[in-house]
């Protein structure tokens, strides 16, 4: 058994910083939530205004371009952001399943299973954060390096200011410099924050889920695993059929949980999927009429994030995939031959039931796993290549 705090300070410690810092944790004073929803969105209005007007300011089909991998990802942190404010009944929901189920007394066997795929969400968390900083660095970095550079490498005349993003104000861009810069970085912290909140939410969910699903195998293996020389032949039956019947609940429990998550989540996936598209194919656009230099690499890293970004979501559909596969598995290989036709009849239900499994899916058009990721990225390519031509 474990308390909610210490499986948050253990498990949860980064997603319920960020969840709290972006207003999405359920726990959270109503105030303060208003305060953080309020200044999210401003700075996104603030944002996305700043980037329209650079468009029909300076309109081309190289600024456009330019200006669509922004404006997309900023779109992409709203989509998020709204998904996980207007269902925070579900988000509330899902916190409080996985906090009743380590707080659930079991045997140790399940308990261990549970933290297992729990320790594989802290992982999920800290390869995205890990992903998020470097993103982050790099953007920010832009604007401070041709002022470092000015002091320790001078020129007969000042570098070129960077910003942190292509944007356009009708201010005085080099007396407001700073401001704007400020500005930019604010902006840049509040998206940073969004998307670690809630995609590092959503795969702790997942891994749970697969968490639930190993532990109902488990009950399976181990119902049948018994020797029969410990009890009466007809008292073992007995005992095998509540222990299948127990099993039976918590594959039923897991299934629900899974399709919870995926009705929680299937039009905010197929709109992320286009949108994570679109961007991919522009930057791949914009680089390749690139010359070498800072923006270049700051691109180059804003690309590899996105490429991230799909692979992460599509890894979590791949380990439901994975968890299904395996609990399949658990029950062919568990001695289900030796029980009597009433214990066996159950494991064939069972089995049945695995014949439509739980997937996590974009719009319930594109079942998400490796797969799925590998034609995403053929389809951006194919974007990128019509783009390129034309």
């Amino acid at each position: 058994m474990m308390d909610s705090v210490t499986l948050e300070n253990k498990y949860m410690s980064v997603i319920k910083t960020c969840a709290i810092l972006t207003s999405i944790w359920p726990e959270q004073s109503h105030c303060s939530k208003i305060c953080i929803q309020v200044y999210t969105y401003l700075s996104f209005i603030a944002c996305a205004g700043s980037m329209i007007a650079r468009v029909y300011i300076l309109f081309s089909i190289d600024v456009m371009l330019e200006q669509l991998s922004y404006f997309g990802a900023a779109c992409v942190m709203m989509l998020k952001y709204g998904l996980y404010t207007v269902r925070s009944r579900e988000y509330k929901m899902f916190l409080d399943c996985i906090r009743r189920d380590f707080s659930t007394k079991r045997p140790q066997a399940e308990f261990d299973i549970l933290e297992k795929y729990a320790g594989r969400g802290v992982f999920y968390t800290q390869f995205y954060l890990f992903n998020c900083y470097c993103c982050y660095a790099l953007f920010i970095q832009t604007p401070l390096t041709p002022r470092i550079l000015d002091i320790f490498m001078p020129k007969n005349e000042s570098r070129e200011l960077g910003y942190v993003y292509p944007a356009y104000f009708a201010l005085d861009e080099e007396k407001y410099y700073i401001p704007i810069t400020i500005h930019m970085i604010l902006v840049i912290a509040m998206v940073f924050y969004v998307y670690v909140a809630c995609d590092t939410s959503y795969a702790y969910f997942v891994q749970h889920g697969c968490g639930l699903l190993a532990v109902a195998g488990h009950r399976f293996k181990a119902a049948v695993a018994e020797p029969e020389s410990f009890y009466e032949k007809e008292y073992l039956h007995d005992r095998q059929y509540k222990k299948i019947r127990l099993a039976i609940e918590g594959h039923q429990y897991a299934l629900e949980y899974l399709r919870t998550l995926q009705e929680a989540h299937v039009e905010y996936l197929f709109i992320l999927i286009g949108f994570v598209m679109m961007a991919f194919s522009v930057t791949l656009v914009k680089i390749s009429n690139m010359e070498v230099g800072p923006e270049f690499f700051k691109d180059c890293t804003f690309l590899l994030i996105q490429l991230m970004h799909i692979f992460y979501m599509s890894m979590q559909g791949q380990c439901v995939v994975d968890s299904v596969n395996e609990f399949s598995d658990t029950i062919y290989e568990a001695e289900w031959y030796e029980s009597d036709k009433k214990v066996q009849s159950l494991f064939v239900l069972t089995l049945r039931s695995c014949l439509s499994p739980p997937k996590l899916t974009a719009g319930g058009l594109i079942v998400l796993n490796l797969q799925s990721f590998s034609e995403i990225l053929k389809t951006s390519v194919s974007y990128f290549t019509v783009l390129q031509s034309t």
